[in-house]
């Protein structure tokens, strides 16, 4: 492995074991094994949460053997199934999916936790990537909205446990099938038409940086102040500019050429540029997607119209990106290329006329060079006119 693929890889890793099982209410490792995860839910199944207990009345961090005869416990703005689950991820891995449930989509982050549904990868796709202990699933009648939440609690083979609390019987909590009834996922898919799985995962400090970076410009934010005019050739520079200043903030320099000048070969502070027009499918497949490239398409071999993102992270054949809609006049957070495409074959079948814009430079010595920009990112002030836009 080249020294800059293995700082792309480097993770921000804590270690810090617990000494006991009354710690289990602080927040996770995020290299916590499955093994661990099963041994905190054995804990909160036996001592805070007990199978045929009821989670209501106000006091979240406890049960009742009885009804309270009050309302559900609220997390997050949920009640219910929906909320238990939620909290209950939370107690396990220090945090927990925020997104409100219409906006489930595959591919879908919040912090270190993504979402997989069926209705992007079908009823295999969702087997393939299968439920861990741990897991948060959601499950709906045509929309998420109407549906059941539960966390996965235990795997043998293809059957599965949950732990899930029944808003329809004052918040009784049961440790066992999905929604009583189901015990495999497959089954879970014939009865509810949207199924979404959150899981919670590592991120390498590229994949963290670039989240944080699209992060500074909220979904919805205006963004007329990216019209710099520093490309006069891209008519939707906004888009353009805010990739190009996420790969700042990630690599410390972006590459500053017009789209228009884009050519295989072309060197820029560290950078190279990989095009179609020179490579070919089959180079640029050897080529790949790395976190943190920059990828520009366009409608003709000079790019000057198209559209341009920053490869967030690659899984198997996946490849997520962080890229502003320039039309909608927002900022959308992670996902498909363009929102819809997510693997390199269809970007190839899409879009004839691509550049790869990839950071090859080596890291000062003596430190990370992504973990040292990554920190900046925590540190450095936001410039003046990003402030204002976020007050609004």
């Amino acid at each position: 492995m080249s020294f800059k693929k293995l700082l792309v890889c480097v993770t921000l890793v804590c270690a810090l074991l617990l000494p006991q099982l009354g710690a289990f209410s602080q927040a996770a490792n995020s290299d916590e094994t499955e093994e661990m995860i099963a041994v905190r839910l054995e804990h909160y199944k036996k001592h805070v949460y007990p199978n045929g207990w009821y989670w209501a009345g106000g006091n979240m961090d406890s049960s009742t053997p009885r009804p309270s005869g009050g309302c559900s416990n609220v997390f997050n703005r949920a009640t219910e199934c929906h909320a238990f689950a939620l909290k209950l991820a939370s107690l396990l891995w220090g945090s927990y999916p925020t997104p409100n449930l219409w906006e489930y989509r595959d591919g879908l982050t919040s912090g270190n936790w993504t979402c997989y549904t069926r209705s992007a990868r079908g009823v295999a796709g969702l087997e393939e990537i299968g439920l861990r202990p741990g897991d948060v699933i959601r499950a709906g009648y045509g929309s998420y909205s109407n549906g059941h939440t539960a966390v996965v609690w235990k795997v043998e083979g293809s059957k599965v446990w949950f732990a899930e609390a029944w808003g329809s019987y004052s918040c009784r909590i049961n440790w066992g099938g999905f929604n009583y009834y189901h015990y495999t996922l497959k089954d879970i898919c014939s009865r509810y038409s949207q199924v979404a799985i959150w899981r919670y995962e590592e991120k390498t400090a590229t994949e963290t940086a670039i989240e944080e970076g699209s992060g500074i410009f909220p979904f919805g934010a205006v963004d007329s102040y990216l019209y710099s005019g520093t490309n006069p050739f891209d008519k939707t520079v906004d888009r353009h500019a805010l990739t190009l200043k996420l790969a700042e903030m990630v690599w410390g320099s972006a590459p500053t050429a017009p789209v228009s000048k884009y050519r295989d070969g072309l060197t820029e502070g560290g950078w190279t540029c990989y095009t179609r027009a020179s490579q070919g499918v089959a180079g640029m497949t050897e080529i790949g997607f790395e976190p943190g490239d920059v990828v520009r398409v366009g409608t003709s071999m000079y790019l000057t119209e198209g559209h341009t993102s920053i490869v967030w992270k690659v899984e198997d054949d996946k490849i997520y990106f962080t890229e502003a809609w320039g039309e909608s006049r927002g900022v959308t957070g992670v996902g498909g290329f363009n929102y819809y495409v997510v693997t390199a074959d269809e970007l190839f079948e899409l879009y004839p006329h691509m550049a790869i814009w990839r950071y090859e430079a080596v890291a000062p010595a003596g430190e990370t060079a992504l973990t040292a920009r990554y920190a900046g990112i925590e540190t450095d002030p936001l410039p003046e006119d990003i402030s204002m836009l976020l007050d609004k």
